[in-house]
């Protein structure tokens, strides 16, 4: 409320609102809310508005350090709060976050002076500290309580907000809502964490409540982080899991690089051919013919596996086909002496052996002679 007259700058402004507004303008602006729990007919109730919230150094010192509510306690959710309180005498006078969490409580008539002084505990920081450290410790998971603990417990620096915060996203059934958004952005540290992987999932949603850069900004942090800076190191498995997860619309891509880099750097030639053969021939205008043959070359000068050999001899065959020069029919018979195909074998050198003879290369056909000998060997 803001205060525009005279009578305003010389009493206790309480709330006109309702109490839920009142408790969401508390924590807007970060204050406790003080409650004067009157009855009808209690007397001192009266003589405190009579004689004390009149008070102009009451009036200041209220107005600027609490938002104010005056509250029947047999009207509304009066009743609830005195049970709550444990309220059994009038007035009472309550200094509550806005969640609910009593932090001070004072009964009974004061004088100005007198209800200045029992106020100020309400100020000391470590009362709410050890209200809101006893209200969970108690067993208490309101998730309104919960999430202004939240912030309270980060404040102290030692990790232990994240036992709260953990409490917290148990109460919410949807995630998604834009608050719980902001709140899962702010505290997701843990790349391994649930709320990573919900974020990721429903990236393009956190995008438009925090804003596509930030996301992406943080993401890509993250993942260089766990990547390069965590202990122990993450095997190239869990590597290429966190960047199909972190980036749908290239991880596959970022994967399979980081994977054939790490293979071709520990020299595990076939573990790096099981990627590059699965995400290159997939990845449509990155799998030239230009690759094709270098790969072509590496299986037949490096790989055991009959399964890289035979493709690559069906690449061969390929670029034989769409090119059929002397060198490619070469490529093609020495992946057919390899394999015991005699018959296609033969074939292939005697036209090799034309091309070679056309060319006038004495010194290939001579090669090409030896390498027939061999085919004709075969069983």
């Amino acid at each position: 409320m803001i205060c525009q007259n005279a009578k305003c700058q010389y009493s206790v402004q309480f709330q006109q609102s309702s109490w839920e507004e009142t408790k969401e303008k508390a924590q807007a602006e970060d204050k406790l809310i003080f409650v004067d729990g009157y009855t009808t007919w209690c007397e001192p109730c009266k003589m405190m508005d009579i004689q004390v919230f009149n008070r102009s150094q009451v009036a200041r010192f209220f107005n600027r350090n609490f938002i104010n509510y005056k509250m029947d306690m047999e009207k509304g959710p009066g009743p609830i709060l005195a049970l709550n309180y444990e309220i059994r005498e009038y007035p009472s006078f309550l200094f509550l976050t806005s969640d609910g969490t009593l932090v001070h409580k004072v009964n009974g008539y004061k004088h100005a002076d007198e209800m200045i002084a029992s106020a100020q505990p309400a100020l000391m920081p470590e009362n709410k500290t050890i209200a809101w450290d006893k209200r969970f410790a108690g067993g208490d998971r309101k998730a309104d309580f919960l999430y202004n603990y939240t912030f309270e417990r980060l404040r102290r620096m030692d990790e232990s907000h994240r036992e709260v915060v953990q409490a917290y996203l148990e109460t919410q059934e949807d995630w998604n809502l834009d608050h719980n958004v902001k709140y899962i952005f702010q505290f997701m540290e843990d790349i391994d964490s649930e709320m990573f992987h919900h974020m990721a999932m429903h990236r393009t949603h956190f995008e438009e409540v925090i804003g596509k850069e930030e996301v992406s900004r943080t993401i890509d942090i993250m993942v260089n982080n766990k990547i390069y800076n965590s202990a122990p190191t993450p095997t190239i498995e869990e590597v290429r899991a966190l960047y199909r997860l972190a980036y749908p619309d290239n991880g596959e891509k970022l994967a399979a690089e980081y994977a054939m880099e790490k293979y071709e750097e520990a020299g595990e030639f076939e573990k790096y051919m099981d990627i590059a053969m699965e995400y290159y021939p997939a990845s449509g205008s990155l799998f030239t013919d230009r690759m094709k043959q270098t790969f072509i070359t590496d299986i037949f000068e490096k790989s055991k596996n009959p399964n890289h050999i035979q493709q690559a001899y069906q690449w061969a065959k390929e670029i034989q086909k769409a090119q059929p020069s002397l060198e490619h029919h070469l490529q093609t018979a020495h992946f057919q002496l390899r394999l015991k195909q005699k018959k296609d074998g033969i074939k292939t050198v005697k036209t090799a052996m034309k091309m070679a003879k056309k060319a006038k290369d004495k010194r290939e056909v001579s090669n090409l002679k030896i390498l027939l000998k061999k085919f004709k060997a075969l069983v």
